[in-house]
């Protein structure tokens, strides 16, 4: 029977899964970690795993994991010394280096400098430390010693990467991955004698571990049929052989618990095995953490702000993506007036108001971008009209350096898309992606919630642990090999209401909408799925649901009309051949190509010229057709 206090702690957890916003912070409990590394104490009675950045230390058998550290250090791939002491890497936001834990939890930096130092291991006797690292350049190995910090180079190969050194236990080997730019290879040193290849395939290679007796190397391996682990038998030749199948296994050094039992991790799981059985066991445990839930989003952008007026008109496409779901809507009327969409409803009839008709084109929403990206300029704004992006919300952020919002978009002197401020009342979207210190970001996550803001993020613990509650561009899920998540990925996602956003681009050019867009499909998001993350769930994010992200009346006229098949094929999306924003209508033609003034004649000429003239149908000058014309703009002031 479940107790009370876990059974509240499961309808916790639940709660988080169905409502994705959780009220209060949740207790979390998961039993199983992507890409984990499990290391022992000298005696086996002791396991200790990295898990949210955190070290857990477990009894041999299972259950409960107990914090080791805190989540200031981003701490991976641990090796426990025979006296409890650990070494393991970390990354405090400076950059990744070697960090010593002692078994009170205390820590400190061993490695610095340049580069990137990894996969450390302890050499018999505790007294050295044998690492990957790329502070030359390309990686290469070599050894600390721990008590006054002297560093030496074991190799020099520029060109190829030596990676995840293993060192036996009499300390008379030592074994490496070496990649080059075909293969990947084992190699072993025995002494002082020169090194010899003892295995090599053309898929990846990793985390070799070395018998106590110093006759087999178990490695994983990335075979074609799927990851196993591999024994290479160090005879005279070396042969290798599979010795397990079938599980999705971490690139993590296996754990040797004496001579023919070793620790490892797979599926999620800490696994147990006796060298050479076909049966694994399974070590049960549970971690639990606390991460709070986010807080409601608003807009401070309600209220009525007066704006131009631009007539009254009904747009015809073929198809009608409104943005409610997956599908298109045929023989649907668009009624726009003003800045406003009036009426989405069955096409008739309508006397004495200007229709637009395009039959082979597709009417969808205009696009949202979220964050302006480096280098945004404010003549880039015709450019982002004419890629679809009709809004561009500001994400205010602690970063110094973060972008200055383009001046004329709003004021009507540049034509570009409705800059608006995603805000809550208390405290605003707070973007922490540009600190680095991980314990600067964490007070800056722990101060923004305790303000109400919303917080933006694009690392997922501990930062979800702390408040954030958005991932924004950047952001890496962690996957297993096998491009699995598990509990803990999976969990701390439900429980801490986390959603993903497509926001700040990559790159900084007008259209990197576009190119996020087809980067999600390509991921494996649905075409609809993609427009979704850049229309209405970018709309809700920021607080303007309620007047973007779908074609609806009472919400603001952004609207493109495009060729092709977007909830099939999202990169037609970019077949943009017109733009409504703000009621206002916008060809690609004239916001890309001419900046001299151009009558409505001109512009319908230009139109009447694209691949569809036989699809657009004459446009009159009741209402303003907007073209790039200097000082003639007149774009609303102030959108809202």
């Amino acid at each position: 029977m479940l107790s009370d206090r876990l059974r509240q702690i499961l309808l916790a957890v639940l709660a988080g899964v169905a409502a994705a916003v959780p009220a209060a912070a949740v207790e979390l409990g998961v039993s199983e970690g992507t890409n984990i590394a499990v290391t022992a104490s000298a005696d086996g009675r002791t396991l200790v795993f990295d898990l949210y950045g955190r070290l857990w230390r477990l009894d041999r058998r299972g259950g409960m994991a107990e914090p080791l550290t805190g989540p200031a250090l981003d701490l991976r791939r641990p090796d426990m010394r025979d006296d409890g002491t650990i070494v393991a890497e970390g990354d405090d936001g400076s950059a990744r280096k070697l960090w010593l834990v002692e078994p009170d939890g205390t820590t400190r930096m061993l490695t610095d400098g340049e580069g990137r130092d990894a996969s450390p291991r302890w050499y018999p006797g505790g007294r050295r430390v044998v690492f990957s690292s790329d502070r030359a350049g390309s990686a290469d190995l070599y050894a600390i010693d721990v008590t006054d910090g002297t560093v030496s180079a074991l190799t020099r190969t520029p060109g190829t990467d030596e990676l995840d050194p293993a060192i036996s236990a009499s300390g008379r080997l030592t074994a490496w991955i070496t990649r080059t730019a075909a293969r990947w290879e084992l190699w072993l040193r025995d002494g002082a004698a020169a090194p010899r290849l003892v295995h090599s395939a053309a898929h990846r290679l990793s985390a070799p571990s070395i018998r106590p007796d110093d006759s087999v190397i178990v490695l994983v391996e990335d075979a074609p049929d799927g990851a196993q682990l591999t024994a290479v038998i160090l005879s005279d030749p070396a042969v290798a052989k599979p010795l397990a199948r079938e599980e999705d296994f971490f690139r993590r050094p296996v754990e040797w618990l004496g001579r023919n039992r070793l620790a490892y991790t797979a599926d999620g799981r800490i696994r147990t095995r006796v060298f050479g059985e076909l049966r694994a066991r399974e070590v049960p445990w549970t971690a639990w953490i606390s991460p709070a839930g986010p807080p409601g989003i608003h807009s401070d952008l309600d209220g009525d702000t007066p704006l131009l007026h631009h007539g009254r008109y009904v747009v015809r496409a073929g198809r009608v993506f409104d943005g409610s779901g997956p599908a298109y809507r045929a023989g649907i009327d668009v009624v726009v007036e003003d800045d406003r969409i009036v009426e989405v409803g069955e096409r008739r009839q309508r006397d004495g108001v200007e229709v637009l008709e395009f039959p082979d084109a597709v009417l969808m929403p205009g696009l949202l971008q979220l964050g302006l990206g480096d280098g945004v300029r404010a003549d880039d704004g015709p450019l982002l009209l004419a890629c679809g992006v009709t809004t561009v919300v500001e994400l205010p952020s602690p970063d110094a350096n973060r972008p200055t919002p383009p001046d004329g978009w709003n004021a009507g002197t540049v034509p570009g898309p409705a800059l608006v401020s995603g805000r809550t009342p208390d405290g605003g979207l707070a973007d922490v992606r540009g600190i680095r210190d991980r314990a600067r970001r964490l007070e800056r996550i722990r101060e923004a919630r305790s303000a109400g803001a919303t917080v933006i993020t694009d690392r997922l613990y501990p930062d979800l642990e702390a408040g954030a509650s958005l991932l924004g561009a950047g952001s890496e899920l962690p996957t297993s090999p096998a491009g699995r998540r598990y509990e803990d990925v999976r969990r701390l996602l439900a429980a801490s209401g986390a959603r993903r956003i497509a926001d700040r681009p990559d790159n900084p050019g007008p259209c990197s909408v576009q190119e996020q867009l087809r980067r999600l499909q390509n991921q494996g998001a649905s075409a609809y799925e993609a427009l979704r993350r850049h229309t209405a769930e970018a709309a809700g994010l920021v607080g303007l649901e309620d007047s973007r992200g779908r074609l609806e009346a009472g919400r603001r006229a952004d609207m493109l009309l495009v060729a092709g098949d977007p909830l099939r094929q999202v990169a037609d999306a970019a077949e943009v051949r017109a733009v409504i924003a703000g009621g206002r209508f916008f060809t690609p033609a004239g916001l890309t190509v001419s900046r001299d003034p151009q009558s409505p004649a001109e512009v319908s000429d230009n139109l009447t010229e694209s691949d569809d003239s036989e699809l657009l149908s004459p446009i009159s000058d009741s209402f303003d057709i907007m073209e790039s014309s200097g000082e003639s703009w007149h774009y609303p002031p102030v959108p809202r």
